[in-house]
């Protein structure tokens, strides 16, 4: 993914949700015959939050459920906003003289971004900070391990398997060295700082330091990690989030490739962490009140691409979402148009899995499917790989 390949590349701290935690350990409702043929928005508040049965000999379900319920669904064309990076440099560094601020060279540097890396080191600890047009990523350390947000928001998003909720402690309990709501507090003063206009609750993960190393992206540097929050704000357009994660067409020569709109931080006693932006954006409307396809009318299709990549081998779907999605149709495009999509979730294992056994599937293969909401066709399979029946 080219996402990860420039975190790694770039930065080594930037390589490497969605429900918060729902209780202890994240337990959900389990409805497994709960109807999934709803298409009008009025109904889908009866879509369940949960579904977990086993489908078929080699195809199972353990599926979060993340529909909106608006009045309606339209279309839009989404303008992507350019984040002002001497407010970013200003924000960041503001503990550096301006001559301790170092730009990094980053290479090839693509003037469709506009990207560019900074770099300070001060008693130890060395801030880093990296800003493109499509997304800002600052680390507070590159030693700690926390490895930036990038895993923990995949985690959350669906990308592995158990979610990032079962990982985490219960969502009621502020941990020993911090409340919740200082964490929140960070974060918030910081989003009012640099201007940024998130409206959706925010998504809380609580990790004791042993949950934080297992999450953690660099386990190999652990010297720094301690207890602290992963927390989510996510934006969206009428009341439906945007669909956080980066994604990419499957073009095979360029990148086509869009970001959905949020924030993303860890906190902990030492204060943030960690803080990433995605893309945000101005919208102009296009269609209003657009049809929306049943989930299950996706879910077959999604089950039969699944099972024919990994053909013999036992099939998970984990998430389904229904949200707007922006996707460039011309390289590095500023100017997207935002749909509705279902974005479903799924992997696969080499071992014999069963409903008593669904852990099985924490070590297998992932697959993305991205379906436009208003046809149920697929859109976008995975981040840059080609479906298998394309």
């Amino acid at each position: 993914m080219k996402k990860l390949c420039l975190a790694t590349c770039v930065l080594l701290v930037f390589c490497l949700v969605c429900t918060g935690c729902s209780g202890a350990n994240g337990v959900k409702e389990i409805n497994a015959d709960a109807s999934l043929s709803y298409t009008n928005p009025a109904d889908f508040s009866q879509y369940p939050d949960h579904v977990r049965k086993q489908c078929s000999e080699n195809l199972f379900y353990d599926m979060d459920i993340v529909v909106p319920t608006p009045q309606q669904f339209n279309t839009y064309l989404a303008t992507m906003k350019i984040p002002d990076e001497q407010l970013y440099i200003k924000t960041f560094f503001s503990n550096y003289q301006e001559s301790d601020i170092v730009e990094r060279d980053i290479g090839q540097v693509n003037p469709k971004i506009e990207e560019s890396s900074y770099t300070a080191e001060k008693n130890g600890e060395i801030t880093d900070l990296y800003v493109s047009r499509e997304e800002v990523i600052y680390a507070a350390s590159n030693l700690d391990g926390y490895g930036g947000t990038y895993a923990y928001h995949s985690l959350a998003t669906g990308l592995d398997y158990p979610p990032l909720y079962t990982k985490c402690s219960d969502q009621d309990k502020d941990l020993p060295s911090i409340s919740q709501q200082d964490a929140l507090d960070q974060v918030n003063e910081m989003i009012q700082i640099l201007g940024l206009n998130v409206d959706e609750n925010p998504e809380i993960y609580p990790f004791t330091k042993s949950q934080m190393q297992e999450v953690a992206s660099f386990p190999f540097h652990m010297n720094g990690v301690q207890e602290g929050y992963f927390i989510l704000y996510r934006c969206s357009v009428d009341g439906v989030p945007m669909f956080t994660d980066f994604h990419q067409a499957p073009h095979s020569d360029a990148y086509y490739q869009s970001h959905g709109s949020c924030v993303s931080a860890i906190v902990t006693k030492s204060g943030i962490r960690a803080f990433n932006t995605e893309s945000f954006y101005d919208t102009q409307l296009v269609e209003e009140d657009v049809p929306i396809v049943a989930l299950e009318t996706v879910l077959e299709d999604a089950a039969t691409r699944l099972q024919g990549k990994y053909k013999g081998k036992d099939c998970l779907i984990n998430r389904a979402e229904l949200c707007y999605l922006p996707l460039a149709e011309e390289e590095y495009d500023k100017e997207v148009p935002l749909k509705p999509a279902w974005v479903i979730d799924g992997c696969s294992t080499n071992a014999t899995a069963s409903l008593d056994n669904l852990d099985k599937f924490s070590n297998g293969e992932h697959m993305r499917y991205y379906y436009d909401a208003t046809t149920g066709e697929i859109i976008v399979t995975g981040d840059i790989a080609m479906d298998a029946l394309g």
